[in-house]
């Protein structure tokens, strides 16, 4: 088995077992390929990765702030897209990927709201318009 180190950002990587295996025989201790490259993945950069391009619904919350705000549902979204938004920032992800699906709730909650709200208009409109056609026929007569 083959011992060799590799140092990147003071990290120190040594292979626990030598690769591709030698089918099981420790006698070959050099390796087949002289030319072979080792690689070294810094977990934390992945993680960083990974988190940087969580989203945190600012625009979806400011327009909800704007046009749909309910109980004032909107404003509330914006503050914690906002708070989600500072976290990512201080890379802080835990909390932000919070108040993230935080955000996400509210605006989907004033998105539920607005659909109803418009569903319930309508209705009323075409009842409303239905009674004055009726009113109409009934006077006609």
């Amino acid at each position: 088995m083959t011992t060799t180190a590799t140092t990147m950002t003071n990290q120190i990587y040594q292979p626990l077992e030598e690769f591709p295996p030698s089918n099981g025989s420790q006698s070959n201790s050099a390796n087949t390929c002289s030319s072979q490259q080792q690689l070294v993945i810094n977990m934390d950069d992945g993680r960083e990765y990974y988190n940087a391009r969580m989203s945190d619904y600012f625009a979806w919350s400011l327009w909800n702030f704007f046009f749909f705000n309910y109980f004032c549902l909107g404003f509330v979204a914006t503050v914690f897209s906002i708070k989600s938004r500072d976290h990512k920032y201080l890379k802080d992800y835990v909390l932000a990927k919070k108040y993230s699906k935080i955000a996400l709730g509210l605006n989907i909650a004033c998105l539920v709201l607005f659909v109803i709200s418009i569903g319930g208009i309508i209705f009323a409109l075409i009842c409303f318009i239905e009674f004055i056609i009726n009113n109409m026929q009934v006077n006609a007569h």
